[in-house]
């Protein structure tokens, strides 16, 4: 059986938006992506709320990905893909970071995977790191993300593509296939969740 890790934030966990309530198995994009996919593979979810690419929070912690990421990586050996969607989280505004200081976070994260990998002997692992969908108006300011991230968001494609062509990871942008959100702006409705299931399996065979 092929394994696929799912590696993000509170859209990779299913987030309903409030309460901490999460949407069913078959509703979030990777239960989708398992349906389609069937039983020969394996969709790994390891999505966690207010996960960043690489900050350490003191506010909340346990919330870099880039911390959990060698453990993960060897509790769920062996991977035929990994899926990274990060990013969002890290344009919180009290992070103060620059659309290229979370690419270089984002870099770190690559570099430790492919690291990790190697010491696994799994060098034939395929990395799709995935830019995170734009937030829509009108964004809920909560003090974190807020308008200024919706700034940040938008350059990160660019950023991202010229970082996974580095390490040789595949690309793609969720924002342009997730159109539909939450009233909050920032996480995916049912119908978000489908579309992004139906752009990662389309990327997936152009892998």
């Amino acid at each position: 059986m092929k394994q696929i890790l799912c590696y993000g934030d509170s859209n990779t966990w299913g987030y309903m938006g409030s309460d901490l309530k999460r949407y069913p198995w078959d509703i979030r994009w990777t239960g989708r992506v398992q349906e389609r996919l069937g039983d020969k593979w394996r969709v790994i979810e390891e999505g966690l709320c207010s996960r960043t690419a690489a900050v350490e929070d003191r506010v909340q912690p346990y919330r870099s990905g880039l911390e959990y990421i060698v453990p993960c990586l060897m509790s769920h050996h062996p991977l035929e893909m990994i899926i990274v969607m990060l990013g969002t989280n890290d344009t919180k505004r009290r992070y103060h970071l620059s659309p290229e200081e979370i690419g270089m976070e984002m870099e770190e994260l690559l570099r430790r995977i492919k690291e990790t990998l190697y010491w696994l002997e799994s060098r034939h692992t395929k990395i799709l790191l995935a830019a995170p969908a734009r937030l829509r108006e009108p964004v809920l300011a909560n003090g974190e993300i807020d308008g200024t991230s919706a700034e940040k968001l938008k350059k990160l494609p660019a950023v991202y593509k010229e970082i996974a062509g580095q390490y040789g990871a595949a690309f793609m942008d969720a924002g342009r296939y997730v159109q539909d959100f939450q009233p909050d702006g920032i996480h995916f409705s049912e119908a978000g969740h489908q579309q992004f299931a139906e752009a990662v399996l389309k990327r997936m065979k152009a892998i």
